[in-house]
Order: C-alpha cells, then sequence, then structure tokens
C-alpha cells in the first residue's frame, strides 16, 4: 500500500503530510469500484436465477421428460379418416341435431334479455353455428360433375339453410333485447 501511496503523492504532487486525503480518495474510489463489482455480480446472479426457473416452468427437466415417455408420452395424433363429400355434409347435420339443436330450442323458449348467463349462451350458439357454416363451406364440389353434383348441392344448401334460419333466429331474440 505505500508503493501506492508513494506514486499517488507523487503523482499529485503532495506531500507526505497529505497522504492522509491521498488515502481517503484511495478508500473511496476502491469501495465504489467494490460496491459496483459487489451490484454486477448479485444483478448477474439473479438473471442466471431468473431465467433458469422459467426455463424449468417452460419445460420439462431431462429426468421428468424421460418419466413421461415411460409412461406413454405425448397422446397420440388422432387421424381424422377422409370423409366422402356426402359423409361430410351428414357429419356436419349430425352434429348440430345433435349437438346443438336442443340447445338451441330451450334457449329461444326461455332466453331472458339481460341475463348474463342467457347472453353467454347466445354467444355460444352463434358462435358453433358459424364454425359448422365454415364446415360446410370447405367442401369442395367444383371436381364434382353430373347428377351427384346438384344432388351434394342440393343437401349442402339444405344444411346451409337450417343452420341460417337458427342465426336469424339468436339474432332477433339478441336484437329486441336492445
Amino acid at each position: 500500500m505505500d508503493g501506492i501511496l508513494d506514486k499517488l503523492t507523487s503523482f499529485y504532487g503532495a506531500s507526505k503530510k497529505g497522504a492522509p486525503e491521498v488515502m481517503q480518495l484511495l478508500h473511496e474510489y476502491t469501495s465504489g469500484l467494490v460496491t459496483v463489482a459487489v451490484t454486477t455480480a448479485l444483478g448477474a446472479l439473479l438473471l442466471v436465477y431468473v431465467a433458469g426457473n422459467r426455463r424449468a416452468k417452460a419445460g420439462k427437466s431431462k429426468s421428468a421428460k424421460k418419466e413421461s415417455k415411460k409412461k406413454g408420452g405425448k397422446p397420440k395424433a388422432v387421424r381424422k379418416e377422409c370423409l366422402t363429400l356426402e359423409e361430410g355434409i351428414e357429419a356436419v347435420q349430425r352434429k348440430f341435431e345433435t349437438e346443438y339443436k336442443a340447445g338451441l330450442t330451450k334457449l329461444l323458449e326461455d332466453f331472458e334479455p339481460g341475463n348474463e348467463k342467457y347472453e353467454f349462451e347466445c354467444s355460444y350458439y352463434n358462435e358453433m353455428l358459424l364454425k359448422l357454416l365454415i364446415e360446410l363451406d370447405g367442401i369442395e364440389l367444383t371436381e364434382v360433375t353430373g347428377e351427384r353434383k346438384d344432388m351434394l348441392k342440393k343437401k349442402r344448401k339444405a344444411a346451409i339453410l337450417t343452420i341460417q334460419q337458427q342465426l336469424k333466429k339468436l339474432d332477433k331474440i339478441r336484437t329486441q333485447q336492445r
């Protein structure tokens, strides 16, 4: 420390009598560096800790992944069977009849304007019916010709009209409440 003190005193032209002031400056300078170094180190440790926790939450550890594989792992994707055009239209009609028709009828009979439950159900059925219409729109008839094409168009149109009628009823009760 005396070597540093000698260099500082000679550099600043201070005498040994001014050494306490130089020592005070040196002490303040080094304590500031220590504070910065410690703060930086703690910040880096905190960053590593937080990043490690996020990674652990986002994905499983290697051992957890191995356990998952032993137990069967992810469920295997269910393959949809390719339906014929007729089966596709019938599937949408069947879905409407079995999943939505009874609930829609009950909703239309019991609907109370301003009731949140009925508002939610109204929105739900509206969304589900629109999804059915989109499914029907996805059935391409461009490559089909002749009588089969006419028959498929009629079936699809009938299904679309049935769903659109229900959508109109839903819109009607919704507008009555306003």
